[in-house]
This record gives C-alpha cells, structure tokens and sequence, in this order.
C-alpha cells in the first residue's frame, strides 16, 4: 500500500515524458508547414503594409500572417475593410481543431466571392469577381490560444493595366517596325494611342531606351483623353514631334511606353527611322603615283553612309567606263559601296582625271565625287604637223613656215632633233628652233624641199615622227647655165632660133613673154614669134632689122604663182658679127623706186626698179650702215638685178640702205633707204614702203656719206 504512490509517481513520468515526445513532434510538423511562411515574411515587418494589385473582374490572394513564434495556434482570424470596426471574414477554431478546421463566418456581400485558405503558403484570402469598390485597406487580425494578438495590413488596388500602345502618323496610319524612308530635314509626328488603363496610364517617349522630354527638336504634347466613338471609350492619346530629321534619327528606335498603379511592367510600341541620306564620304584609294603605260592598275572606290545604296559610275575625263565592279557592305552608317575599277594604262590617259561618282537615285540631281589625276610613264608619242592657217600644197617660196612638233611624253622629252632629209638642219639666221617649235624664214626652194623630221627621246625612249615633204613653190626663173648669153648674126635675112629654158614649181603651164629693148635708143618692144618647145623652155625666132642692130632679147614666165615680183627673165644679147661688146659710156645714174617687200626680226629683201634702164654691164652694189655710228653692217653685190636679201642684223637697230649701180666708168649716186630692225617676235611688213624719217645722227652720216662719194667720183 505504501509504494501505490511511488508506482503513480512513476506513470506520471512516464505519462509526461510520452507527451512532451507527442508535443515535440507535433511542433516539428508545424515548423515545417511554416517555414515558406517564414521566408516570405523575413522582408516585411509585422506592421508594414502589404499591396496587392489586381486587375478588375479578376481575383487577388490577400496575405495574412497565422504562425506563431511562441509553438502557439491560431484561434480567431477576422478580417477588415478601411478600418471598420465590424468584420466582413471571420474563421473561429471554438473546439481548438485547428485553424484548417475553423469556422467561416462571411458576410453577405462577400459570400461567392472570398473564401480564406489557412493551407495555402503564405496563408491567404482569396478574394474573385473584384470590381473597382473592392479596392481599399484591409486588415487581417489574428488572435492565438496563448493570448497573443497581431494584425496585418493590406492595400489592394484594382483597376485595369494600359493596353498595349499603338503609334500613328499623322494621318492617322498605324506604324510598327521600320518606318520611312524619310528625307533628312522633314519634320515627322508619331502619335501614341493608348485604349484602356485606369487608373488613367503613364505615357513616356523613349529614344533607344532613353526617356524623351521637351527640348531641342523633340516636342511632347501633354497626354490627352479622349472618347472613342469605335469603342465607347475613354482613349489616351499623347503626340510627338520630331522638328527636323538629321542624320542622327538613322536606325534610331523611338518607343511609347504605357504604365499605370495596376501594371506590373509598361506596355510598349516602338518604330525604327528610316532615312534617306545622302553619302558622307568618296573616297578614290589607290596604290603607287605612278603607272606604266601597257600595265593594268586597280582603283577602289569607298562611297560611306548612302541610303539607299548610291550608283557608283567611273569617268575618265568625259568618258564613261562601263566595265568595274561593286561590292556592297553595311556599317554603323548605314552602309559603304567599295567599286573597284581595273584600268588598262595607256599614254593617252596620261594627265587625265579618274573620277569616282556616286548618286542617290532618291536624290535627284545630286552627285558627289573625288578623282585622282593619272600620271602614266610612256614613251614620246610625236607628230610633226604644218602650223596653224598653212598649207603643204601652198608653200612658196620667200615666205615664212612654222612647223610643230606634237609630242605627248612622260617623263618629259630631254631631246629634240630637226632633220631635213636625214640631216640635222645647219644653223641658220632664218631657221628658228623654240622647243618643239620650228619656224624657217625666207624659205628657199633650193635649200629646203625634202622630207622634214623631227626626232624626240626622253629617258625611256625615243621616237621618230612622221615625214613631211615640204615642197618650196616658185616662180619661172631662168636656168642657172643660160642667164645671160650672147648672138651673133651675120645676115637679116635668117633668123636667129634662140632658146629659153625655165626652172619653175609649178612648171606646168608656164606662159612665155619675150621682149626686145634696142640699145641704141631703149625702145623695148613685144616679141611674138615664138613657141613652147615643151613645159618648161620656149624657142624664139628673131631676125635683126638691120646689120648694125644691137638689142638685148628678155624672155620671162609666169606659172599659177603669178608672182611677176619674183621672177627672174633669161636675157640674150644680140650684136652683129665682128661688133665689140659694147661699153657704158659714162657713171649709171642712180637707182630708182628702191623699197623693202619683206622684212623679219634680223632679215629683210630689198629691191629696185630695174625695168627702165640699159642692161650695159651693171653690177649692183649694198650697203647697210648703223644709223648713228656709220659701222658697216652688211654690204653685197649682184650682177644680174637691184634686189638683195640682207641677213643678220641686231635687233631693233636703225639702218641706212645705200644701193649703188655701177660700170666700168665708175658708180651712181646712192639710192638711200632708211629701215629699223624689228624686236622680237618678228613682225612681216608685205609690200609696205619703209619710212622715211631718220635721226639726227642719220641726216649726218648720209650727207658725210654723200660728200665723200662726190669726192670720190
């Protein structure tokens, strides 16, 4: 009977130590169940509160804090609206079953519609069919068996997020994705349409990604509402302008974003910019300064930042080159068209300007370009060619000609021969050379027909150019072997057969004239038995008047020149067999009618009227004397006529030309002509008789001059 109460005290132990294991199990079960509940409230502070959104018409899970820290278990959970003191959920585990197995007491506005779910993690009210009066502060009080008390509060907000934008024109055309192209410099206006959102939307303008605000050439018009008669609804419109596209809008993306309370990300719309643009750069690369003719070169054209791609057209100076080929890639600035050109270098593009152009077919009228200046080595490239207004078929005799020799070389010529049937020409006063220039003054039929060259060479060459024949035309002249020849006759009554035999260019056609001039008395007469013997020789048929006839005969010629100026007779005298020769009787008288018919820089030719006088033995004298000092200059003298071509005189000096004739018995009075060197370049005086105004010094030297040939004579 005494151990009954050790043997209680035993099972009590016992009894205990079973249900502290039960306890600590059970606890170990609740910790599990709210260890999500834990984490999701380790960031929230027991009185901080909640917000929740929810999209009208939809439903939202309102949490609420139920487990305990101290192992206690909820026993009342009753829930609040905007701080009334009645609530509209309450669950009450009387019989301490578990808050799982609580009773739910709602209220009638509620009932369908939300229903508290102690199971879920965290613990919930879920509440459905929301509409704009369910948004509001809720309250969550929670009252565990121990005594403890917290409450949680809750913000929902129900509403309807914006709809997704859409971006207009002004037009009213919907844009999405690439718009354009536009030009650069138009203005542009994009609309962004917004169809629903409440509470009433947040519209932001983006730049790639960066938000827009008023300034500069961007301007936001302040969001407007308007009602929609397509929807019955209330629309949200907001506007921006672009003033002035530049070429910083290319591929930029422009984006209109909506967000309101109930959002949980904006809705966007965006469109990409496309533009027009003209190109930034042309650029002709190339290799080397320098290309041998025969040789191939190769030329890159970079054409940078055209939209569309340009058209690329290579020129060589005005000539379009067809054959090139283009490759096309894209860059940050749109895009870069390389052509590349495989040029044949030849002598002739020497010197000529390569030009890349690239047009925009979108920008009529617009060209853009850069070129590089050829310089190809060949070697020369020469023709020689008659100067400008001249003939080859025209050429006579005493005139001037002017040759060039066309030469195309690079590097440049460093020599130039003249040849004149394969000889180098002489130096010569009336044979100028000027580079690649040739001028021959006072051309002479004897000195210059031929074939004429000229022969160039620079250090990768040398070249030969083409024959040119000169042919020198000019007048009839007599024969150098019968100038002047003398007949005897011996009877009137057969006639003396004389000969006359013309040199000639042209010689075909020539008309004879024959003359006869008595000297006795100089009467001079036409002669009209005569005959052409073939083109170029005529044969008189003379009978003397009498036995004691002394005469002398002229046969002259004209040819298609009809230059009588020039032409030289062949003169035959005529005596009796057994007669002397005869002899001047006295001094010629002077010279008259004496004048210059051309002149050059340092040359003239200067003639006299001969045709009046006796042809009895004559010479015909020059001199040329400085105006001022009186030094002989040049002197001359012929047999045949008064006409001297003069040569070598400094130029723009004053002269004075005396012109004597002169026999056996002695010579004439002077003939004085008085005539000025030309400076260069030369001027030619045509038939123009010399001034006669002369210096002091020169009135002074003629008349020492005169006083001395009176002396003498």
């Amino acid at each position: 009977m005494q151990r009954r109460p050790e043997l209680q005290q035993l099972l009590c132990c016992c009894l205990m130590t079973f249900v502290a294991l039960a306890a600590r199990g059970a606890c170990s079960h609740r910790s599990a169940t709210a260890i999500a509940s834990q984490q999701w409230l380790r960031h929230h502070h027991l009185n901080e509160e909640i917000v929740v959104k929810a999209e009208r018409g939809g439903s939202a899970r309102l949490p609420c804090d139920i487990e305990s820290y101290l192992d206690d278990e909820p026993t009342t959970i009753k829930w609040f609206k905007d701080n009334t003191s009645s609530p509209f959920y309450i669950l009450e585990d009387a019989r301490r079953r578990g808050i799982w197995n609580a009773n739910h007491d709602i209220s009638v506005e509620w009932a369908g519609r939300a229903f508290f779910s102690a199971l879920s993690s965290p613990a919930s009210l879920e509440v459905s069919k929301l509409d704009a009066i369910d948004a509001g502060h809720y309250a969550c009080r929670v009252r565990f068996h121990r005594g403890e008390t917290r409450t949680q509060n809750i913000t929902l907000l129900v509403g309807v997020s914006p709809s997704r934008p859409q971006i207009s024109d002004g037009d009213g055309t919907i844009l999405q994705g690439s718009i354009g192209p536009f030009y650069v410099g138009h203005s542009l206006r994009l609309n962004c349409v917004i169809e629903k959102g409440e509470p009433s939307p947040k519209v932001v303008w983006r730049r790639n990604g960066v938000e827009l605000v008023n300034g500069g050439r961007y301007t936001i018009y302040p969001k407007k509402q308007l009602f929609s008669n397509s929807t019955r609804a209330i629309v949200y419109w907001s506007v921006l302008d672009i003033g002035r596209l530049t070429r910083d809008e290319f591929r930029v993306t422009f984006s209109c974003e909506a967000s309101n309370q109930i959002s949980d990300k904006p809705q966007v719309a965006s469109v990409t910019i496309d533009l027009i643009l003209p190109p930034l750069s042309v650029e002709v690369e190339h290799s080397g300064s320098r290309y041998d003719a025969g040789a191939s070169a190769e030329f890159r054209c970079r054409v940078s930042g055209s939209r569309p791609f340009p058209v690329v057209t290579w020129i060589l100076t005005s000539r379009k080159i067809e054959s090139f080929f283009n490759d096309i890639s894209t860059d940050d600035d749109g895009n870069t068209t390389i052509s590349t050109l495989l040029l044949h270098m030849s002598p002739q593009e020497n010197g000529q300007k390569l030009i890349c152009r690239a047009s925009n077919h979108q920008l009529p009228g617009s060209t853009w370009e850069d070129s590089v200046l050829l310089n190809v080595l060949h070697p020369p490239i020469v023709s020689l060619s008659l100067g400008e207004g001249l003939s080859l078929s025209r050429l006579v005799e005493g005139s001037d000609v002017y040759f060039e020799c066309l030469v195309s070389a690079n590097p440049p010529l460093n020599h130039i021969r003249w040849t004149l049937n394969d000889r180098e020409l002489p130096q010569d006063p009336d044979i100028v050379l000027q580079g690649t220039y040739l001028a021959l003054r006072n051309v002479s039929a004897v000195k210059l027909n031929g074939r004429l060259n000229c022969d160039v060479s620079n250090s990768l060459g040398s070249m030969r150019s083409n024959d040119v024949e000169l042919r020198i035309q000019y007048p009839p002249r007599c024969r150098t072997e019968v100038v002047e020849a003398h007949y005897r006759f011996t009877s009137t009554k057969s006639p003396l057969i004389i000969r006359c035999q013309m040199d000639a260019d042209p010689r075909d056609r020539l008309v004879f004239s024959w003359f006869v001039r008595n000297a006795t008395n100089g009467e001079r007469r036409t002669l009209r038995d005569h005959k052409a013997m073939n083109e170029s020789t005529s044969v008189l048929f003379y009978t003397p008047s009498s036995m004691s006839e002394e005469a002398d005969l002229e046969c002259w010629a004209s040819n298609a020149l009809n230059r009588s100026d020039r032409a030289r007779p062949c003169v035959f005298h005529v005596q009796p067999y057994g007669m002397e020769p005869r002899t001047a009787s006295s001094v010629p008288p002077a010279l008259e009618e004496c004048q210059v018919v051309n002149q050059a820089q340092s040359w003239f030719f200067l003639e006299c009227d001969t045709s009046s006088r006796e042809h009895i033995a004559e010479i015909y004298q020059v001199e040329v004397r400085h105006a001022d000092s009186g030094v002989l200059l040049f002197n001359a003298s012929s047999d045949r006529d008064a006409a001297f071509e003069v040569r070598g005189l400094p130029e723009a000096t004053e002269c004075i030309v005396l012109i004597f004739a002169r026999n056996e018995k002695g010579r004439s009075e002077p003939a004085r002509v008085i005539i000025k060197a030309i400076s260069p370049p030369s001027k030619l005086l045509t038939n123009g008789v010399v001034e006669t105004s002369v210096t002091v010094g020169s009135i002074m030297f003629i008349i020492v001059l005169f006083v001395a040939c009176c002396v003498t004579s």
